[in-house]
């Protein structure tokens, strides 16, 4: 099987029709969720959840993205949100304003490259949970 590789225009594409998807119907009341989950994380976004704990849920900023360059999403600045259960931050799941998923996505601290990057993966309910930055790369 011959590997597929798309041009930068292409990947850049995929990107704006993703952040497009996420800002479509999103509203201040409804807006596009990003929820954090513990271990363990479903084989992909198709796969439902099998009794994975919810740590926190974040609203998503309006619009979603900050920039688009060079087929890197940069997300615009997140809200802080208080955690609701304790447990360690393993992947978050980007669902649209409808609740459609569209994206799971790798967590870690601040430099660790992961998608969306945190304070601290470690939550306490009750505690703030800070996005310091987010990032979707087309590879």
């Amino acid at each position: 099987m011959a590997n597929l590789a798309l041009a930068l225009s292409e990947r850049q594409a995929r990107l704006e029709t993703l952040a497009a998807r996420i800002n479509a119907g999103a509203t201040e009341q409804a807006p596009a969720t990003l929820t954090f989950y513990a271990e363990p994380q479903p084989a992909s976004p198709d796969t439902a959840l099998a009794g994975q704990v919810v740590l926190a849920v974040v609203e998503c900023p309006i619009p979603f993205e900050d920039e688009i360059v060079n087929a890197v999403l940069t997300t615009a600045p997140f809200d802080e949100v208080l955690a609701t259960e304790a447990g360690i931050a393993a992947w978050a799941r980007l669902r649209d304003s409808a609740g459609a998923v569209k994206a799971d996505l790798t967590v870690g601290v601040e430099g660790s490259g992961a998608n969306i990057e945190i304070t601290q993966t470690q939550f306490y309910a009750g505690v703030i949970v800070e996005i310091t930055s987010g990032t979707i790369a087309e590879a």
